[in-house]
């Protein structure tokens, strides 16, 4: 069943993250959410001075990514794991031509234990979608997976 939006944009779908008809309507009205904007500033300002690496939990189409890139640009190596292959193929476009870049398939469900260590883990809007015991158990994989210093910053 679709949630009715505003009247000038029709339903909201309602399918999933699998579906490019909702991956599509949802980046289309990214720069239309103040608020959202306003969190991405914010987090831009916060971002530690020279990390190296970075982690993106549930990266979309790399949006997060990119400006944490466009923020720091010493970074050399960013790891942006999404399950959602239409994000993913988004992302993967985004990042074509950036060698620093990496983009991989990783259900936020399982340990991110096997992907590293990073100075820097970012999320977006991403960990909500957990159950509440999962999101407690990640956010004590994040701690264990950042290096000593390291900062996790979580926009939601």
């Amino acid at each position: 069943m679709a949630v009715k939006a505003a009247a000038s944009e029709g339903p909201t779908p309602t399918a999933g993250w699998s579906d490019p008809g909702q991956v599509e309507w949802y980046l289309d009205r990214i720069d239309r959410l103040p608020p959202r904007l306003a969190g991405e500033n914010a987090l831009a300002e916060l971002l530690p001075p020279a990390p190296e690496t970075v982690l993106d939990l549930g990266c979309g189409d790399g949006r997060l990514a990119a400006l944490v890139l466009a923020a720091r640009p010493a970074i050399e190596r960013v790891l942006a794991v999404d399950v959602s292959d239409p994000m993913l193929h988004r992302a993967e476009v985004r990042f074509a031509a950036d060698p620093r870049v990496t983009v991989g398939h990783w259900d936020l469900a399982d340990s991110i234990e096997p992907l590293g260590s990073f100075d820097l883990i970012v999320s977006g809007f991403a960990i909500h979608h957990l159950e509440d015991d999962r999101k407690q158990r990640l956010f004590t994989e994040i701690a264990q997976q950042l290096v000593p210093g390291g900062i996790f910053a979580n926009l939601e």
